[in-house]
């Protein structure tokens, strides 16, 4: 009966320590590429509870013109006619960030799962 009390108490111990943790953010991964190149290879955008895809890439050490706006034009300093997509073939960058995994953002790219997976794979 002791041996059960400790593991329950040891169980409730190691929940405490990790709601905080979620309740701070996360993360997603994001990609980029022109029709020449790769802008940014796949890594993490970490946000903060709450926080929207649009406020987590502004906050990012990247650099995307017009995305206040809802467009992206310019991606740390490549121009171009970007679309974007993430999971289930959403492209509203006022989504809560942790509504996503993945976010691609290019020229010539169509919405596939595969990438998308692909994608989180690289990363």
């Amino acid at each position: 009966m002791k041996k059960i009390f400790a593991l329950l108490v040891c169980v409730a111990i190691a929940l405490s320590m990790v709601t905080p943790v979620a309740a701070q953010g996360g993360s997603f991964v994001l990609t980029a590429a022109s029709a020449n190149s790769v802008i940014i290879a796949p890594t993490y955008i970490s946000y903060t509870a709450g926080q929207t895809v649009r406020e987590a890439l502004l906050a990012s050490e990247h650099s995307f013109v017009g995305l206040e706006q809802g467009f992206i034009y310019e991606v740390d300093g490549v121009t171009g006619n970007f679309i974007l997509f993430y999971d289930e073939n959403g492209y509203d960058l006022d989504v809560d960030a942790a509504n996503i995994t993945a976010l691609c953002i290019g020229v010539s790219s169509q919405y596939s799962q595969e990438l998308l997976a692909l994608v989180r794979r690289m990363a």
